[in-house]
């Protein structure tokens, strides 16, 4: 008899050699006898993959559920997760000819941008 363990189940594989009788078989060794190993391993994967996918198409938060403050701590979070790596943030084309537009414009001089003071006075007008 051969051994095969992983992380979901043991299985025992039998040799096409082996005179055990089905009867004194557990079911698993019966299955894998009867259909053999590679049947069964592929339809174990086919039968994971599908409760995976099962699994990553349900809500763990039901959304509709929270309120506007809970809504925005997900949001916050899940902005968190993003930004800390921005380059698994893909930008489209149009964003990135846009940045390059601004970019080439600050290089020719042409938009030397707005100073920071004008900036947070803008802010700051429209808070109050």
């Amino acid at each position: 008899m051969k051994h095969c363990t992983g992380h979901l189940a043991s299985v025992t594989l039998l040799t096409e050699a082996t005179s055990v009788p089905y009867a004194q078989l557990s079911m698993s060794q019966a299955v894998v006898r009867h259909f053999g190993i590679s049947s069964v391993l592929s339809g174990l994967h086919d039968y994971l993959k599908e409760a995976i996918i099962g699994l990553m198409s349900t809500r763990a938060v039901d959304i509709d559920k929270l309120n506007v403050e809970e809504r925005l701590r997900l949001i916050e979070e899940l902005w968190e997760s993003l930004s800390s790596d921005p380059s698994r943030i893909p930008l489209t084309q149009a964003q990135k000819n846009e940045l390059d537009r601004r970019l080439d414009a600050i290089e020719e001089g042409d938009d030397a941008g707005i100073p920071w003071n004008d900036v947070l006075h803008r802010i700051r007008n429209r808070l109050t």
